[in-house]
């Protein structure tokens, strides 16, 4: 471990990133930083929450001015809570390249908002972007195993399971190749899913060339025995009020690449025969492949919202209700215990396998 990390700031913090942070912190170094603030936003019901560090717990605090005087390094991440850019996160940039720290935004940003920090012209911001689409050539072929891990939408604890799955297998020796559906997986030494992915500037086929082409590379480069691959969004449909992109985004990645295995996520609440019959068939129905495995996270979907604000929300689940969901389906795993990866990675081995 190097000696002298640079001591770093996590903001805005929220539970879009805890799980994440939370990573890291047990890691005690991410390359050559360390996490020395989690800085949510005041309102936020955050403050004071304490997380294990590699070294020390660390105390959520919503007070910027005063922790950047600790840090080196302010890593701008994604928030589940939406947050103006000028308002908010452009203000802070500003502030801690002002005053010499080192920006890292891993955060999603417009194409203008990327304008716009390009143009404060600050040697020390840097945004982490994806290379550029390449579309030219023929469909590449690649042999190397893959596992696809999709949701029925966000909150599904889809980034947890990528990061728990690699993890067990990278413990029973194998070299594990992940792109996750984040852009903060880049902390973790994974790639992330490209940015021309997410954007509207290719069309389909282009996208479906690009991404075939993107992951070819990296698999020559890594030379992986296993690829994970985080997909954004939802593979399918969640139902007729919430069905996000359609799906569009899967089904451009399993026609640019061929799946092997899927591992599907959804909320608790979803946990019943009927659904899980039915989310799998419609899964296997539009990508060939049934899902192996079924992971279950502690959320579940706010309808009541949909219906009077026209939005899509979650709220957390009590512990009680979740583990007893988790504990009458034996085919659904807990994303936050560590045997269920034991457990997971022993069914995609053998299955992978031929067995």
């Amino acid at each position: 471990m190097n000696s002298n990390p640079f001591k770093t700031m996590i903001f805005p913090f929220d539970r879009e990133s805890e799980f994440l942070t939370d990573k890291l912190l047990s890691y005690g170094q991410m390359g050559n930083m360390q996490i020395k603030e989690l800085v949510s936003m005041p309102g936020w019901g955050l403050t004071g929450d304490v997380h294990k560090g590699y070294e020390e717990n660390l105390v959520v605090k919503d007070d910027f001015k005063e922790s950047l005087n600790s840090v080196e390094v302010v890593c701008i991440v994604n928030s589940w809570l939406e947050l103006s850019f000028s308002k908010f996160i452009l203000p802070v940039v500003k502030e801690a390249a002002e005053k010499g720290k080192a920006v890292l935004i891993t955060r999603e940003l417009s194409e203008n908002d990327k304008a716009v920090i390009h143009a404060l012209n600050a040697e020390s911001i840097h945004v982490i972007e994806s290379e550029a689409a390449r579309v030219d050539g023929r469909y590449l072929d690649i042999d190397t195993p893959i596992v696809a891990v999709g949701g029925a939408t966000e909150n599904c604890a889809k980034l947890t399971v990528e990061l728990g799955v690699k993890e067990q297998l990278e413990k029973v020796g194998y070299n594990v190749l992940l792109i996750t559906s984040r852009n903060e997986g880049t902390l973790l030494n994974s790639l992330s899913m490209p940015n021309f992915m997410l954007m509207h500037d290719l069309s389909e086929n282009e996208k479906v060339r690009a991404f075939n082409h993107f992951l070819a590379d990296a698999d020559n480069h890594f030379n992986p025995d296993i690829i994970i691959i985080g997909i954004p969004g939802s593979m399918v449909a969640y139902d007729e009020k919430h069905f996000k992109d359609y799906g569009i985004l899967a089904m451009e990645i399993s026609r640019a690449v061929s799946i092997d295995a899927i591992i599907s996520c959804s909320f608790c609440g979803d946990v019943s025969e009927g659904f899980l019959n039915e989310f799998e068939e419609r899964i296997e129905s539009r990508f060939g492949v049934k899902p192996l495995l079924h992971f279950a996270s502690n959320y579940c979907l706010d309808t009541t919202e949909l219906i009077t604000l026209g939005e899509t929300n979650f709220f957390p689940v009590n512990d009680d209700l979740f583990h007893s969901k988790i504990r009458d389906f034996s085919n659904v795993y807990n994303p936050y215990k560590g045997q269920s990866y034991e457990e997971a990675c022993k069914i995609i081995i053998e299955y992978l396998s031929g067995g």
